[in-house]
Protein backbone atom coordinates (compact mmCIF):
# COMPACT_ATOMS: atom_id res chain seq x y z
CA UNK A 1 0.00 0.00 0.00
CA UNK A 2 1.30 3.75 -0.95
CA UNK A 3 0.32 6.63 1.20
CA UNK A 4 0.81 10.10 -0.06
CA UNK A 5 3.01 12.33 1.66
CA UNK A 6 0.04 14.70 2.71
CA UNK A 7 -1.20 11.24 4.47
CA UNK A 8 1.90 10.36 6.22
CA UNK A 9 1.98 14.28 7.54
CA UNK A 10 -1.29 14.22 9.24
CA UNK A 11 -0.09 10.75 10.59
CA UNK A 12 2.95 12.21 11.73
CA UNK A 13 0.84 15.52 13.28
CA UNK A 14 -2.10 13.05 14.97
CA UNK A 15 0.85 11.34 17.41
CA UNK A 16 2.81 14.43 18.01
CA UNK A 17 -0.19 16.37 19.21
CA UNK A 18 -2.09 13.06 20.85
CA UNK A 19 1.06 12.28 22.66
CA UNK A 20 1.01 15.44 24.64
CA UNK A 21 -2.59 16.84 24.39
CA UNK A 22 -2.58 18.03 27.68
CA UNK A 23 -0.26 20.71 27.56
CA UNK A 24 -0.86 21.25 31.75
CA UNK A 25 1.88 20.10 34.43
CA UNK A 26 1.90 20.77 38.13
CA UNK A 27 5.59 21.54 37.72
CA UNK A 28 5.25 24.04 35.19
CA UNK A 29 1.56 25.20 35.08
CA UNK A 30 -0.58 25.46 31.84
CA UNK A 31 -0.20 27.42 29.04
CA UNK A 32 -1.61 31.24 29.26
CA UNK A 33 -4.29 31.90 26.81
CA UNK A 34 -4.71 35.61 26.83
CA UNK A 35 -7.28 35.80 24.06
CA UNK A 36 -10.64 34.77 26.54
CA UNK A 37 -9.14 38.12 29.00
CA UNK A 38 -8.83 40.74 25.69
CA UNK A 39 -12.14 39.20 24.73
CA UNK A 40 -13.26 40.13 28.32
CA UNK A 41 -11.97 43.55 28.48
CA UNK A 42 -9.65 41.90 30.96
CA UNK A 43 -6.72 43.55 29.76
CA UNK A 44 -4.57 44.45 33.11
CA UNK A 45 -4.94 41.29 34.41
CA UNK A 46 -3.85 39.87 30.62
CA UNK A 47 -0.99 42.15 31.73
CA UNK A 48 -0.02 41.27 35.20
CA UNK A 49 -0.29 37.39 34.21
CA UNK A 50 1.96 37.46 31.28
CA UNK A 51 4.51 39.10 33.20
CA UNK A 52 8.08 37.29 33.33
CA UNK A 53 8.92 37.20 36.63
CA UNK A 54 12.83 39.16 35.67
CA UNK A 55 15.14 36.77 34.06
CA UNK A 56 18.12 39.80 33.98
CA UNK A 57 18.18 43.26 36.16
CA UNK A 58 16.20 45.74 34.07
CA UNK A 59 14.68 43.62 31.54
CA UNK A 60 11.02 43.38 31.67
CA UNK A 61 9.07 41.46 29.50
CA UNK A 62 5.89 40.11 28.91
CA UNK A 63 4.78 36.44 27.39
CA UNK A 64 1.68 33.93 26.10
CA UNK A 65 -0.14 32.56 23.84
CA UNK A 66 -3.06 34.64 21.50
CA UNK A 67 -5.27 32.28 20.03
CA UNK A 68 -5.82 32.69 16.02
CA UNK A 69 -8.54 29.90 15.64
CA UNK A 70 -10.81 29.03 17.76
CA UNK A 71 -12.28 25.99 15.75
CA UNK A 72 -8.55 24.41 15.80
CA UNK A 73 -7.59 25.62 18.80
CA UNK A 74 -4.48 27.52 17.20
CA UNK A 75 -2.22 29.67 19.36
CA UNK A 76 0.73 31.61 18.49
CA UNK A 77 3.50 32.65 21.00
CA UNK A 78 4.80 35.59 21.56
CA UNK A 79 7.55 37.10 23.81
CA UNK A 80 7.23 40.95 24.06
CA UNK A 81 10.23 42.65 25.57
CA UNK A 82 10.17 46.28 26.89
CA UNK A 83 12.82 48.72 25.88
CA UNK A 84 15.73 48.16 28.47
CA UNK A 85 16.69 51.59 29.03
CA UNK A 86 14.17 54.85 29.51
CA UNK A 87 10.50 55.84 27.89
CA UNK A 88 9.64 52.25 27.02
CA UNK A 89 6.29 54.21 26.03
CA UNK A 90 7.55 56.30 23.69
CA UNK A 91 9.75 54.18 21.64
CA UNK A 92 9.75 52.40 18.30
CA UNK A 93 7.82 48.87 18.37
CA UNK A 94 9.77 46.67 16.42
CA UNK A 95 8.27 42.99 15.15
CA UNK A 96 11.04 40.40 14.94
CA UNK A 97 9.73 37.15 12.49
CA UNK A 98 12.40 34.47 12.19
CA UNK A 99 12.35 32.32 9.05
CA UNK A 100 12.38 28.50 8.00
CA UNK A 101 9.70 28.46 7.15
CA UNK A 102 9.38 26.77 10.71
CA UNK A 103 12.12 28.35 12.93
CA UNK A 104 11.48 30.13 16.08
CA UNK A 105 11.62 34.02 16.79
CA UNK A 106 12.72 32.86 20.48
CA UNK A 107 16.05 32.12 18.49
CA UNK A 108 15.94 35.24 17.18
CA UNK A 109 15.72 36.70 21.21
CA UNK A 110 18.26 34.18 22.99
CA UNK A 111 20.34 33.77 19.97
CA UNK A 112 20.68 37.45 17.77
CA UNK A 113 19.21 40.37 19.38
CA UNK A 114 17.47 39.64 22.20
CA UNK A 115 18.58 41.18 25.72
CA UNK A 116 20.26 38.19 26.78
CA UNK A 117 21.62 34.91 25.82
CA UNK A 118 22.75 31.45 27.30
CA UNK A 119 26.06 30.00 27.92
CA UNK A 120 26.70 26.45 29.13
CA UNK A 121 26.14 28.09 32.78
CA UNK A 122 24.68 31.08 32.97
CA UNK A 123 22.62 33.90 31.17
CA UNK A 124 24.32 36.89 30.06
CA UNK A 125 23.32 40.24 29.10
CA UNK A 126 24.01 41.00 25.40
CA UNK A 127 25.87 44.54 24.78
CA UNK A 128 24.05 45.42 21.10
CA UNK A 129 20.84 44.27 21.94
CA UNK A 130 18.32 46.01 19.64
CA UNK A 131 16.33 45.99 23.24
CA UNK A 132 18.77 48.84 24.18
CA UNK A 133 16.58 51.21 21.77
CA UNK A 134 13.29 49.21 21.07
CA UNK A 135 10.23 47.81 21.76
CA UNK A 136 10.78 44.23 20.47
CA UNK A 137 7.86 41.41 19.86
CA UNK A 138 8.62 38.20 18.96
CA UNK A 139 6.69 35.89 17.39
CA UNK A 140 6.56 32.09 17.23
CA UNK A 141 4.82 31.59 13.66
CA UNK A 142 3.22 29.56 11.64
CA UNK A 143 1.34 27.39 14.06
CA UNK A 144 3.54 24.70 14.65
CA UNK A 145 6.65 26.79 14.98
CA UNK A 146 8.30 27.12 18.59
CA UNK A 147 5.69 26.75 21.27
CA UNK A 148 3.01 27.99 19.07
CA UNK A 149 0.37 24.97 18.69
CA UNK A 150 -2.47 23.81 17.34
CA UNK A 151 -4.89 20.72 18.66
CA UNK A 152 -5.53 19.54 15.07
CA UNK A 153 -3.66 18.92 11.92
CA UNK A 154 -6.40 20.52 10.17
CA UNK A 155 -5.34 23.88 12.02
CA UNK A 156 -2.01 23.84 10.48
CA UNK A 157 -1.41 25.94 7.45
CA UNK A 158 0.00 25.97 3.75
CA UNK A 159 0.19 29.04 2.79
CA UNK A 160 1.78 32.77 3.15
CA UNK A 161 -1.52 33.66 3.28
CA UNK A 162 -3.00 32.11 5.68
CA UNK A 163 0.04 32.31 8.13
CA UNK A 164 -0.48 36.52 7.38
CA UNK A 165 -4.18 36.51 8.71
CA UNK A 166 -3.03 34.73 11.90
CA UNK A 167 -0.16 36.99 12.37
CA UNK A 168 -2.45 40.55 11.98
CA UNK A 169 -5.04 38.57 14.02
CA UNK A 170 -2.18 38.02 17.05
CA UNK A 171 -0.76 41.84 15.99
CA UNK A 172 -4.06 43.37 16.69
CA UNK A 173 -4.69 41.24 19.99
CA UNK A 174 -1.31 42.73 21.11
CA UNK A 175 -2.42 46.39 20.49
CA UNK A 176 -5.51 45.36 22.27
CA UNK A 177 -3.11 44.67 25.05
CA UNK A 178 -0.64 47.72 24.66
CA UNK A 179 -2.73 50.32 23.54
CA UNK A 180 -0.51 52.77 24.88
CA UNK A 181 2.21 51.56 21.80
CA UNK A 182 -1.00 51.59 18.80
CA UNK A 183 0.22 54.95 18.00
CA UNK A 184 4.08 54.38 18.07
CA UNK A 185 6.12 54.06 15.42
CA UNK A 186 6.35 50.47 14.13
CA UNK A 187 8.66 48.11 11.98
CA UNK A 188 8.56 44.64 10.54
CA UNK A 189 12.24 42.84 10.54
CA UNK A 190 12.89 38.99 10.12
CA UNK A 191 15.08 37.12 8.50
CA UNK A 192 15.62 34.67 5.89
CA UNK A 193 12.17 33.13 4.82
CA UNK A 194 11.03 35.97 6.57
CA UNK A 195 12.02 37.55 3.33
CA UNK A 196 8.62 36.71 2.54
CA UNK A 197 6.64 36.86 5.31
CA UNK A 198 7.66 40.71 6.48
CA UNK A 199 6.09 41.96 2.91
CA UNK A 200 2.82 39.74 3.22
CA UNK A 201 2.51 41.50 6.88
CA UNK A 202 3.03 44.51 5.79
CA UNK A 203 0.93 44.52 2.67
CA UNK A 204 -1.80 43.58 5.05
CA UNK A 205 -1.26 46.21 7.07
CA UNK A 206 -1.09 48.38 4.61
CA UNK A 207 -4.51 47.47 2.89
CA UNK A 208 -6.31 47.25 6.33
CA UNK A 209 -4.95 50.60 7.35
CA UNK A 210 -7.55 52.27 4.63
CA UNK A 211 -10.69 50.96 6.08
CA UNK A 212 -10.02 50.30 9.79
CA UNK A 213 -10.23 52.57 12.79
CA UNK A 214 -7.72 50.65 14.30
CA UNK A 215 -4.75 51.33 12.13
CA UNK A 216 -1.08 50.51 12.68
CA UNK A 217 2.05 53.02 12.47
CA UNK A 218 3.51 51.30 10.23
CA UNK A 219 6.75 52.94 9.14
CA UNK A 220 9.39 50.44 7.17
CA UNK A 221 10.77 47.13 6.68
CA UNK A 222 14.09 45.56 7.56
CA UNK A 223 14.86 42.25 6.08
CA UNK A 224 17.85 40.25 6.43
CA UNK A 225 18.80 37.23 4.62
CA UNK A 226 15.47 37.39 2.57
CA UNK A 227 13.91 34.64 0.01
CA UNK A 228 12.12 37.14 -1.71
CA UNK A 229 11.65 36.37 -5.68
CA UNK A 230 12.78 33.13 -5.71
CA UNK A 231 12.53 32.70 -9.47
CA UNK A 232 15.41 35.62 -9.79
CA UNK A 233 17.42 33.99 -7.51
CA UNK A 234 18.08 30.79 -8.92
CA UNK A 235 21.82 31.50 -10.13
CA UNK A 236 23.35 29.41 -7.61
CA UNK A 237 25.54 27.59 -9.83
CA UNK A 238 27.51 30.67 -11.37
CA UNK A 239 27.66 32.62 -8.12
CA UNK A 240 29.15 29.57 -5.76
CA UNK A 241 31.72 28.76 -8.69
CA UNK A 242 32.81 32.33 -8.81
CA UNK A 243 34.01 31.87 -5.05
CA UNK A 244 36.11 28.77 -6.12
CA UNK A 245 33.76 26.21 -4.11
CA UNK A 246 32.77 24.07 -7.69
CA UNK A 247 34.31 23.05 -10.34
CA UNK A 248 32.29 23.71 -13.65
CA UNK A 249 31.18 20.55 -14.21
CA UNK A 250 29.18 20.88 -10.79
CA UNK A 251 28.32 24.83 -12.07
CA UNK A 252 26.60 22.78 -15.21
CA UNK A 253 25.41 20.10 -13.09
CA UNK A 254 23.43 23.03 -10.90
CA UNK A 255 22.37 25.44 -13.77
CA UNK A 256 20.59 22.69 -15.44
CA UNK A 257 18.86 21.84 -12.41
CA UNK A 258 18.19 25.51 -11.91
CA UNK A 259 16.77 26.02 -16.01
CA UNK A 260 14.29 23.16 -15.02
CA UNK A 261 13.29 24.89 -11.60
CA UNK A 262 12.59 28.31 -13.06
CA UNK A 263 9.88 26.28 -15.92
CA UNK A 264 8.64 24.63 -13.04
CA UNK A 265 7.87 27.78 -11.10
CA UNK A 266 6.48 29.53 -14.71
CA UNK A 267 4.33 26.10 -15.03
CA UNK A 268 3.10 26.06 -11.46
CA UNK A 269 4.45 23.05 -10.60
CA UNK A 270 5.57 24.64 -7.11
CA UNK A 271 6.20 21.38 -5.23
CA UNK A 272 8.69 20.19 -8.10
CA UNK A 273 10.33 23.26 -8.20
CA UNK A 274 10.79 23.60 -4.10
CA UNK A 275 12.34 19.80 -4.69
CA UNK A 276 14.71 21.07 -6.96
CA UNK A 277 15.91 23.88 -4.94
CA UNK A 278 16.65 21.40 -1.78
CA UNK A 279 18.72 19.59 -4.01
CA UNK A 280 20.43 22.42 -5.15
CA UNK A 281 21.62 23.44 -1.81
CA UNK A 282 22.07 19.92 -1.00
CA UNK A 283 24.90 19.70 -4.23
CA UNK A 284 26.26 22.66 -2.97
CA UNK A 285 26.57 21.69 1.00
CA UNK A 286 29.06 18.90 -0.67
CA UNK A 287 31.22 21.77 -0.80
CA UNK A 288 30.70 24.51 1.60
CA UNK A 289 28.53 24.96 4.68
CA UNK A 290 25.39 27.41 3.05
CA UNK A 291 24.90 29.55 5.90
CA UNK A 292 28.34 30.67 6.00
CA UNK A 293 31.08 29.49 3.67
CA UNK A 294 33.82 30.12 5.88
CA UNK A 295 32.83 27.64 8.24
CA UNK A 296 32.72 23.69 8.51
CA UNK A 297 29.84 23.75 10.25
CA UNK A 298 26.73 26.02 11.18
CA UNK A 299 27.79 27.23 14.44
CA UNK A 300 24.41 28.08 16.38
CA UNK A 301 24.25 28.42 19.99
CA UNK A 302 22.07 26.03 21.06
CA UNK A 303 22.14 26.92 24.99
CA UNK A 304 19.12 28.36 24.43
CA UNK A 305 16.62 25.24 23.00
CA UNK A 306 17.92 23.47 26.60
CA UNK A 307 17.10 26.93 28.17
CA UNK A 308 13.56 27.68 27.24
CA UNK A 309 12.83 23.90 28.37
CA UNK A 310 14.11 23.89 31.80
CA UNK A 311 10.53 23.65 34.36
CA UNK A 312 11.54 27.01 35.45
CA UNK A 313 11.79 29.12 32.81
CA UNK A 314 8.29 27.20 31.17
CA UNK A 315 6.75 28.36 34.02
CA UNK A 316 7.68 32.29 33.97
CA UNK A 317 7.36 32.50 30.21
CA UNK A 318 3.92 30.49 30.38
CA UNK A 319 4.20 28.05 28.00
CA UNK A 320 3.27 24.95 30.30
CA UNK A 321 4.15 21.65 28.97
CA UNK A 322 3.51 22.64 24.86
CA UNK A 323 6.58 21.34 22.89
CA UNK A 324 9.17 23.32 22.01
CA UNK A 325 10.42 23.08 17.99
CA UNK A 326 12.96 25.23 17.12
CA UNK A 327 12.54 24.68 13.45
CA UNK A 328 9.81 22.44 12.56
CA UNK A 329 10.23 20.19 9.63
CA UNK A 330 6.17 19.52 9.83
CA UNK A 331 5.84 23.33 9.39
CA UNK A 332 8.68 22.95 6.24
CA UNK A 333 6.89 20.28 5.14
CA UNK A 334 3.33 22.22 4.93
CA UNK A 335 4.45 24.75 3.06
CA UNK A 336 6.47 22.99 0.79
CA UNK A 337 4.01 24.51 -2.57
CA UNK A 338 4.84 27.62 -1.02
CA UNK A 339 8.04 28.34 -0.68
CA UNK A 340 9.18 29.20 -4.37
CA UNK A 341 6.55 31.70 -4.71
CA UNK A 342 7.69 35.53 -5.10
CA UNK A 343 6.60 38.32 -2.97
CA UNK A 344 8.17 40.92 -5.55
CA UNK A 345 4.67 42.41 -6.37
CA UNK A 346 3.68 42.63 -2.60
CA UNK A 347 7.37 44.49 -2.54
CA UNK A 348 6.85 46.93 -5.39
CA UNK A 349 3.54 48.24 -3.88
CA UNK A 350 5.21 48.82 -0.78
CA UNK A 351 8.19 50.96 -2.02
CA UNK A 352 5.79 53.31 -3.43
CA UNK A 353 5.21 54.38 0.21
CA UNK A 354 7.88 52.86 3.11
CA UNK A 355 11.32 52.73 3.00
CA UNK A 356 12.98 48.82 3.16
CA UNK A 357 16.28 47.78 4.32
CA UNK A 358 17.85 44.84 2.48
CA UNK A 359 20.36 43.52 4.14
CA UNK A 360 22.95 40.66 3.24
CA UNK A 361 25.85 39.12 4.82
CA UNK A 362 29.05 38.69 2.76
CA UNK A 363 29.58 34.82 3.60
CA UNK A 364 25.99 33.81 3.30
CA UNK A 365 25.33 31.26 0.45
CA UNK A 366 21.73 30.12 1.78
CA UNK A 367 20.30 33.28 0.37
CA UNK A 368 23.60 35.09 -1.12
CA UNK A 369 23.79 38.80 -1.54
CA UNK A 370 24.17 38.87 -5.29
CA UNK A 371 21.63 36.88 -5.66
CA UNK A 372 19.04 39.41 -3.60
CA UNK A 373 20.61 42.35 -5.41
CA UNK A 374 19.64 40.34 -8.61
CA UNK A 375 15.79 40.36 -7.27
CA UNK A 376 16.24 44.03 -6.39
CA UNK A 377 17.05 44.99 -10.07
CA UNK A 378 13.89 43.16 -11.24
CA UNK A 379 11.68 45.00 -8.98
CA UNK A 380 9.25 47.64 -11.74
CA UNK A 381 8.73 50.33 -9.27
CA UNK A 382 8.74 54.15 -9.28
CA UNK A 383 12.61 54.05 -8.05
CA UNK A 384 14.07 51.09 -10.31
CA UNK A 385 16.42 53.20 -12.62
CA UNK A 386 17.79 55.64 -9.54
CA UNK A 387 18.43 52.43 -7.93
CA UNK A 388 19.82 50.56 -10.32
CA UNK A 389 22.13 54.02 -11.18
CA UNK A 390 23.00 54.54 -7.52
CA UNK A 391 26.16 54.59 -6.03
CA UNK A 392 27.31 52.10 -4.07
CA UNK A 393 28.86 53.49 -0.72
CA UNK A 394 31.18 52.75 2.12
CA UNK A 395 29.99 52.06 5.91
CA UNK A 396 32.61 51.95 8.63
CA UNK A 397 31.77 50.04 12.01
CA UNK A 398 34.10 52.12 13.65
CA UNK A 399 35.06 55.03 12.07
CA UNK A 400 38.05 52.90 10.61
CA UNK A 401 37.25 49.28 9.68
CA UNK A 402 34.96 48.77 6.76
CA UNK A 403 31.35 47.46 8.12
CA UNK A 404 29.83 46.83 4.74
CA UNK A 405 28.36 48.81 1.86
CA UNK A 406 24.76 50.62 1.23
CA UNK A 407 22.76 52.45 -1.86
CA UNK A 408 19.66 54.18 -1.46
CA UNK A 409 17.44 55.21 -3.85
CA UNK A 410 14.07 56.36 -2.64
CA UNK A 411 12.57 53.85 -0.39
CA UNK A 412 14.68 51.51 -1.50
CA UNK A 413 17.87 50.69 0.85
CA UNK A 414 20.37 47.91 0.44
CA UNK A 415 23.04 47.22 2.88
CA UNK A 416 26.34 44.36 2.41
CA UNK A 417 27.56 43.51 5.40
CA UNK A 418 30.98 41.93 5.91
CA UNK A 419 32.07 39.31 7.59
CA UNK A 420 28.81 37.99 8.35
CA UNK A 421 26.81 34.50 7.19
CA UNK A 422 23.25 34.27 7.37
CA UNK A 423 22.47 35.01 10.63
CA UNK A 424 23.97 38.50 10.30
CA UNK A 425 22.76 39.59 13.99
CA UNK A 426 24.63 36.81 15.43
CA UNK A 427 27.90 37.50 13.63
CA UNK A 428 27.90 41.12 13.35
CA UNK A 429 25.83 43.13 16.12
CA UNK A 430 27.23 45.82 16.47
CA UNK A 431 26.77 46.77 12.63
CA UNK A 432 23.53 45.13 12.62
CA UNK A 433 21.74 47.26 15.51
CA UNK A 434 23.83 50.07 13.94
CA UNK A 435 22.06 49.79 10.27
CA UNK A 436 18.99 49.40 12.05
CA UNK A 437 18.99 52.68 13.90
CA UNK A 438 20.64 54.25 11.09
CA UNK A 439 17.11 53.05 8.88
CA UNK A 440 15.14 54.27 11.99
CA UNK A 441 16.51 57.56 12.52
CA UNK A 442 16.93 57.42 8.15
CA UNK A 443 20.71 59.28 9.14
CA UNK A 444 23.14 57.12 6.44
CA UNK A 445 27.03 57.46 7.47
Amino acid sequence: MKFSSFTIYNVYYYLLVTWNLDHTSAKVGSPLKLTPLIRAGRVSEARRLSNVKPLMNGVVSNSGFLTVDEKYDSNLFFWFVRKTKKNWQSAPLVLYLQGGPGCSSVYGLLGENGPFYKTKNKLKRRKYAWTNHYNVLYVDQPVGTGFSYTNSSAGLLRTLQQATDHLYNALHQFFQLYSELRDNDFYVTGESYAGKYVPALAHKIHTSNQTTKAAIRMKGLFIMSGLIDPVNMMHYGEYVYQLGLIDVHQRRQIEVLEDETRAYIRAGLWSNATSNRAHIKHLISKSCQIWDYTKDELELDEHYIEYVQMEDIRQQIHVGNVSFDECSEMVYRGFWEDIMKSVKPLIEELLEHYPIAFVGGQLDVAVAYPLVVRSLKKLEWSGALEYRMARRRILYSDGVRVGGYYKLAGNLQEFFVRNAGHMIPADQPKFTLKLLNMFVKKKFH
